[in-house]
C-alpha cells in the first residue's frame, strides 16, 4: 500500500488530478487481479480521457474495462481506444460516457462474429448522429442485430425460422456475400462495408 501510495500521489501530480481521483480510477483494475503495471497504464490513460471529457475517473475506468476486456488484443496502445470514443463524442450529439455505454450494450459479441472497436465505435456513433437516438437505444438495437449473426454463426436456427442458409441467400440476392469460399461465416466488419456499398442501391423491400 505504501508503494502504490507513492505511485499513485507521483502520477496523479504528473497527471493534473488528485490522489484520491487516481486511486479510485485505479481500484476496479486491482479487483481485477492486474498487476501494478498493468494497472498503471490504465489508470493513466483514464486520467487523461477524464480530463478531457470531464467525466468521474471511477465512471470512465468502469465503461473503460468493458471495452478493453472485449476489444483489446494488444495490437494497439490503451490510449487508442480512449481516443476513438474521446472524438466521436466530440463530434456527434452523444457524450464519451453515452457512446460507451452504448458500445457495452454489445461488445461482448463482438469478437464472436468478427467485429473490429473502429466498426462498432463508428456504426454506434453514426446511427445515434442520425437517427437522434441515445447510444442506449441504438447499442441494444444493434445487440439484437449482431446476436441473430452470432447465433447464425453458431450454427442455430433462429426463433423465426432463419438460419445461415436463409440468411445468405437474402443477402446474396443484393450482392453481399455472408460465406467465405470454404463455407464459413465471413466477418461483421466484411458482411457490413460490402452492404453498405450496396446500401443507395436497394429498395424499400
Amino acid at each position: 500500500m505504501e508503494k502504490f501510495a507513492e505511485m499513485a500521489n507521483k502520477s496523479a501530480k504528473s497527471l493534473s488530478t488528485t490522489t484520491e481521483s487516481y486511486t479510485k480510477a485505479a481500484l476496479i483494475f486491482y479487483q481485477q487481479g492486474l498487476d501494478d503495471s498493468a494497472v498503471k497504464a490504465r489508470t493513466d490513460a483514464v486520467i487523461k480521457m477524464a480530463n478531457v471529457t470531464k467525466d468521474a475517473a471511477a465512471d470512465v475506468s468502469s465503461y473503460m474495462t468493458a471495452i478493453w476486456n472485449n476489444f483489446d488484443d494488444g495490437s494497439t496502445s490503451l490510449e487508442r481506444y480512449a481516443d476513438v470514443i474521446t472524438a466521436l463524442g466530440a463530434s456527434t450529439a452523444s457524450s464519451s460516457a453515452e457512446i460507451a455505454a452504448g458500445l457495452e450494450k454489445f461488445a461482448s459479441i463482438g469478437k464472436t462474429i468478427g467485429l473490429s472497436y473502429d466498426y462498432a465505435t463508428s456504426a454506434l456513433a453514426t446511427i445515434v448522429a442520425n437517427t437522434r437516438q441515445s447510444a442506449d437505444t441504438v447499442g441494444t438495437g444493434l445487440r439484437t442485430i449482431f446476436s441473430r449473426l452470432q447465433g447464425l454463426k453458431l450454427g442455430e436456427t433462429l426463433e423465426d425460422g432463419v438460419d445461415l442458409n436463409k440468411y445468405s441467400k437474402a443477402l446474396k440476392a443484393v450482392g453481399v456475400e455472408v460465406l467465405t469460399m470454404t463455407g464459413d461465416l465471413r466477418s461483421a466488419d466484411d458482411i457490413l462495408t460490402d452492404l453498405a456499398g450496396k446500401w443507395d442501391l436497394l429498395t424499400t423491400a
